[in-house]
């Protein structure tokens, strides 16, 4: 039986470098997205504004039942506390 590691993914809600590195952990057999961090509410990565093709990897990650974070401040001890929680075994951002 081979091991899962627990990820914690951190990207931009709207970021086309994200979603294919999202996807492509969430189908490995070795990892477990445990958590999902991203921008807080109403930002988006300027790269991506008024794509043909958007992402919204937040609405991606929820329909697979993974939690979702959109903290205003990522250093507060409190959103620490609760990534914690997680207990990670590797923290991954993809975020361009």
């Amino acid at each position: 039986m081979t091991q899962k590691f627990n990820i914690i993914f951190f990207s931009e809600v709207n970021s086309k470098f994200g979603m294919p590195i999202f996807k492509m952990l969430y189908h490995d057999d070795r990892f477990n997205i445990k958590a999902f961090v991203t921008t807080p509410e109403g930002k988006l990565c300027s790269y991506y504004i008024n794509e043909d093709n958007p992402v919204d990897l937040e609405k991606y990650a929820e329909s697979k039942d993974i939690p979702v974070f959109r903290p205003n401040n990522i250093n507060s001890s409190k959103f620490i506390d609760e990534l914690s929680d997680f207990n990670p075994d590797y923290i991954l951002i993809a975020w361009a």
